[in-house]
């Protein structure tokens, strides 16, 4: 803070000088103290004339002496200013950055108390290296991954490093464990999301099939389920933090900001057991992963997806009717 104030290019304000004038007195009265206390331990200790007075003014000498020596040391490590100015401080920066600082801080603090770390501005940004993608990089037992169709994590082509990511994983022991939706319930946010009547069911099934290729290696360390609906978040979980990639409404997830929460924080742990491992503790079936069941879905998406549509037209029809039907 001293480097800042002191910075030639700043034009202070009256809140800056005054900080500063109130920095450089507190350094005063500290070496004012310590040298009175020291004085009179050393003029004292000399001249001893009154034994009773003597020790009186030795007594408060070493007194003094080791407030100023204690306030010395919380003055050099900033403890008093983080204690007492914290507030002028923020209002300064604030002045200087154009922004309410003391709002800022308060945002601090209740993002601190849930666990929130970090955020991003998209899913690009999170899993680049020196992000989110080193706790990947850095996970030594297993990493749970829950997303709709997961073409922003596995097909998109500005992520395809995360392939040799899992790979490295799976190949140093790592459990991988995916949830997609079932293909067969993903045109449920085709109508949302513009796209034409199986094309999200399609993109799950390359997820499978990329994900199936993971499994030359130790197919025993990936797990797949399918969940019968559409997740509210992409999310990635692993030992020491967790990332949350919220869906909006009408766009792919990996376009819009990320959050990332600490472990054995309170997000942290109601997502770890709400989002993660209760979903994949026995509620939702696992997936044989293999050529044959694959296979069996990719067949199945056309027809279903027919059907489907079918039968919401007529859904909405008879809603439709019995809504004419009570106006009349």
């Amino acid at each position: 803070m001293k480097k800042l104030i002191s910075f030639p290019s700043l034009n202070f304000n009256k809140k800056e000088i005054d900080y500063d004038s109130t920095h450089r007195t507190r350094k005063t009265v500290i070496g004012l103290m310590l040298s009175i206390g020291i004085l009179l331990i050393i003029v004292e200790a000399i001249r001893y004339e009154d034994k009773l007075l003597s020790l009186i003014l030795i007594t408060f000498g070493i007194t003094f002496t080791a407030s100023a020596i204690k306030s010395y040391i919380s003055f050099s490590a900033g403890l008093i200013d983080r204690r007492e100015n914290v507030k002028e401080l923020s209002s300064i920066l604030g002045n200087r950055l154009g922004m309410p600082c003391l709002e800022r801080f308060n945002l601090v603090e209740s993002s601190s108390e849930v666990g929130l770390v970090k955020t991003y501005i998209s899913r690009e940004e999170a899993l680049q290296k020196g992000n989110f993608l080193s706790l990947i990089e850095d996970e030594k037992k297993e990493i749970f991954i829950v997303g709709s169709s997961l073409l922003g994590f596995l097909q998109h082509r500005d992520f395809k490093h995360l392939i040799e990511v899992i790979k490295k994983k799976i190949h140093n022991y790592v459990e991988i464990k995916f949830m997609l939706t079932h293909p067969l319930f993903a045109d449920f946010r085709a109508a949302q999301e513009g796209r034409d009547p199986g094309e999200i069911g399609c993109e799950i099934i390359k997820s499978l099939k990329i994900i199936f290729s993971f499994a030359e290696q130790r197919i025993e360390l990936l797990s797949v389920y399918l969940y019968h609906g559409t997740p509210t978040c992409f999310g990635i979980l692993t030992k020491r933090s967790l990332l949350l990639n919220p869906y909006p409404y009408g766009r792919q997830s990996y376009e819009s900001p990320c959050f990332e929460f600490k472990s054995h924080t309170p997000a942290y742990n109601l997502y770890r057991q709400a989002h993660f491992q209760t979903q994949f503790a026995g509620k939702i079936e696992k997936f044989i992963l293999c050529q044959s069941s694959i296979a069996n879905l990719e067949n199945e998406i056309g027809n279903y997806s027919q059907k489907s549509l079918l039968s919401n037209h007529l859904r909405y029809q008879n809603l439709n009717l019995r809504a004419i039907h009570k106006k009349g």
